[in-house]
């Protein structure tokens, strides 16, 4: 049986993420006129939000395990530790 608060969580937790991001595009906080950085930090924002939502909903119908949320960090964090 999935765990219903944790799906719960992290879908609010994805919720407000998304809402931040927005508040930022409302107030023009990327800049004025977009340029193609920020233009491509909304489309990294999104992808990723893609891939959460994906993730939830294919682990809420038991197509996937939890492997998928730990594999997803360890791949963002070793990419993060090449950059520096």
């Amino acid at each position: 049986m999935r765990d219903r608060k944790l799906i719960a969580l992290v879908w609010l937790a994805l919720l407000l993420s998304a809402l931040h991001t927005g508040d930022h595009v409302v107030r023009e906080n990327l800049g004025k006129p977009l340029t193609p950085a920020s233009i491509s930090s909304l489309m990294v924002s999104a992808f990723i939000y893609a891939f959460v939502g994906l993730g939830l909903y294919l682990y809420a119908r038991g197509i996937i395990g939890p492997r998928y949320g730990s594999s997803l960090a360890a791949s963002a964090s070793s990419s993060a530790c090449s950059r520096t």
